[in-house]
């Protein structure tokens, strides 16, 4: 499974730092329902902050908490819940946005 997820993952992002595949609108649409949760400025309690998150890394733990290799049960069920191009969107969405928190 986890070679399935990297070959995602290059399929997404692109090699030798190829342009996005993924529907920028749609991760923005989609993203809404996520900054219930995630701030861009700090972090609430153990949520993270997921602005400006590597689209590779955000990906991965998406499917890890789809597959149950992450435990959470929100975040399991939102990844249930999203498909791949859903993952893919939301993960170049986030990418391309500033973390806002001190640094």
């Amino acid at each position: 499974m986890q070679s399935f997820h990297a070959f995602v993952i290059c399929a997404v992002v692109g090699f030798a730092g190829h342009a996005w595949s993924a529907d920028l609108e749609l991760g923005e649409y989609l993203a809404q329902d996520c900054l219930g949760c995630h701030q861009a400025q700090e972090v609430v309690g153990t949520i993270p902050i997921i602005h400006g998150l590597d689209a590779e890394y955000f990906i991965e733990a998406m499917y890890d908490y789809r597959d149950g290799f992450r435990e959470n049960n929100v975040m399991m069920s939102v990844a249930t819940s999203l498909s791949d191009e859903d993952v893919e969107a939301l993960a170049a969405w986030f990418a391309i946005q500033e973390n806002q928190s001190a640094q």
